[in-house]
């Protein structure tokens, strides 16, 4: 019989402490007893690997437990606070970072307005901010471990690139390579459809659904999809960009360089081209403008009406070929455009109760993230969490 290598020892050590930090997290307060029924370990290697993980800081003693008979056990939980991460997000002209403790609680929050013409200028911006936020960590043993980026474009995820975003200028870009030199933590980098799906998956309304569909609504397009309960990036990581699906090869130029793209025709973008004849006046910023047409369109103007339900029946229509396409229990719907949900929901659900192909529709749940303003950054923060759960 062939002994185990020390690395068939290494490799089951650390399974086996992954075990036991996922249960802990999961659980909350749990006995030695209690940890070893749950997963199904000796007792011995329970003890072992609680305490090597008391001893590094990851979990602590909280009290005694109950028992009938006997003396009662020392229960344990995990350490929250053994160390924070930061999760970033990256829209066109604003960033967004949250601080978080290694159970995903937000801490601190910060956003600053970001106009980055180059790859420079946004490196320079990033890396202000982070020391900002590492001046306001709480004290822990390990600081700052991880912090997780999402962003607005096709990420190779595996490379921590930013390949391409065709709402902003200084794409393509290194991201993960170029914020090393001023972070010294491991970065994850990820387009923000994906981040925000992962959110909902493990956080949200996704936690108990393995078929899924995540729509950004915002300036622009994005989506992330959820195949049999995981992420789903592709081949390079660059999987989901259905708002640059062509609907119309003679429509209006999209800023990727195509012509008659699905974010031409369902997004902020698309409601600032459909209502720039109301008036001239009309200079309200990206991520104001949604509130504005909603103001506009309760106080019963035409123009702003006609706009947000021509985003409605535009978004019914692309989610009928997403549902033939991939047939997705749930699409969830995020970013800004979620406020205005009251005028887009009646034109999309009309749309797709006239679905021809029904029996993919007719199931279908689409409804409204409940973090549609923050999902993201919440799912990098997130993604930096895993990556150092990983690692313990």
């Amino acid at each position: 019989m062939t002994r185990p290598t020390r690395a068939d020892l290494n490799t089951l050590r650390h399974h086996n402490r992954q075990v036991i930090v996922d249960i802990m997290r999961r659980y909350g307060s749990l006995s030695r007893a209690e940890l070893a029924r749950l997963t199904r370990l000796s007792k011995v290697t329970v003890s072992e690997v609680v305490d090597d993980l008391v001893a590094e800081g990851y979990l602590r003693a909280v009290g005694l437990g109950t028992a009938d008979m006997g003396r009662k056990p020392m229960l344990m939980a995990f350490k929250e606070s053994a160390g924070f991460v930061l999760g970033i997000e990256v829209a066109p002209r604003i960033v967004r970072l949250i601080v978080t403790d290694l159970m995903g609680d937000i801490v601190a929050t910060f956003e600053e307005s970001v106009v980055a013409a180059a790859g420079d200028d946004l490196i320079r911006a990033l890396c202000a901010l982070i020391s900002k936020a590492r001046n306001h960590l709480p004290q822990s043993r390990y600081g700052l471990m991880a912090v997780g980026i999402a962003i607005s474009g096709w990420v190779d995820f595996a490379q921590g690139v930013v390949v391409a975003a065709p709402n902003m200028t200084w794409a393509p870009l290194a991201l993960q390579e170029r914020l090393a030199s001023c972070v010294h933590v491991p970065i994850i980098v990820d387009n923000e459809a994906n981040a925000a799906l992962a959110y909902e998956h493990g956080h949200g309304i996704l936690r108990d659904v393995d078929h899924a569909v995540y729509l950004s609504v915002g300036y622009g397009l994005g989506s992330g999809m959820l195949m049999n309960g995981a992420v789903y990036r592709g081949h390079k990581g660059m999987a989901g960009e259905m708002g640059h699906m062509v609907l119309d090869p003679a429509g209006p130029l999209c800023t990727c360089g195509n012509h008659g793209c699905w974010e031409m025709y369902s997004s902020e973008k698309a409601l600032q081209r459909m209502m720039s004849g109301c008036t001239p006046a009309l200079t309200v910023n990206e991520g104001d403008l949604t509130h504005w047409a909603i103001q506009q369109a309760r106080q019963g103007a035409p123009c702003a009406r006609q706009a947000l339900r021509a985003v409605g029946r535009s978004l019914g229509q692309g989610i009928i070929n997403i549902a033939n396409l991939l047939n997705p229990q749930t699409l969830v719907v995020g970013n800004g455009m979620v406020e205005a949900w009251e005028f887009l929901e009646p034109e999309m659900m009309a749309v797709l109760s006239q679905a021809g192909l029904s029996a993919t529709t007719q199931d279908l749940i689409v409804t409204p993230s409940p973090h549609y303003q923050d999902a993201a950054v919440r799912g990098a923060a997130a993604l930096a969490c895993d990556a150092v759960i990983a690692r313990i």
